[in-house]
């Protein structure tokens, strides 16, 4: 019975550290689609990534804006990797420090440096992740 029951700790144990994302991932194609965060005080971002390495971004003032396709600010840029990390050149930063909770009163053009990017799991129902910062929470589900 003892032997049983440190079995099926073994696995489930197994089975937690397997589900785990493995990010960053290799970029490939299927990096391609539409990502979306939702900031705390309700403003929405949204990025498109092209495999031609062009992205565009908007951003929204709420929900009801973004459903009415009203943006608050459009940029588009260029997106390249370095090994396992994406970078963004003319990136439009709307907060300070990657961090979501602490929106500038004006936004800037900057380069998005050491983001990540995570696969798409053939077993889960998410189509990927940008992470911009995982602490702080600036992390873009793939809503395409």
């Amino acid at each position: 019975m003892k032997h049983s029951k440190a079995l099926l700790l073994l696995v489930i144990f197994c089975f937690i550290f397997s589900c785990k994302n493995r990010c960053p991932s290799e970029i490939t194609k299927e990096i391609e689609g539409t990502y979306k965060f939702k900031y705390p005080l309700g403003q929405i971002e949204v990025i498109g990534i092209k495999n031609d390495f062009s992205f565009s971004q908007e951003i929204y003032l709420n929900a009801t804006s973004y459903i009415k396709g009203d943006t608050l600010y459009k940029n588009k840029g260029t997106w390249s990797f370095k090994g396992l990390k994406l970078e963004f050149d003319h990136w439009l930063a709307f907060c300070e420090f990657r961090n979501p909770d602490n929106v500038l009163v004006e936004p800037y053009i900057a380069t998005m440096l050491g983001v990540s990017w995570c696969a798409p799991k053939s077993n889960e129902k998410n189509k990927g992740f940008i992470i911009l910062h995982y602490e702080s929470g600036y992390v873009f589900e793939s809503i395409e």
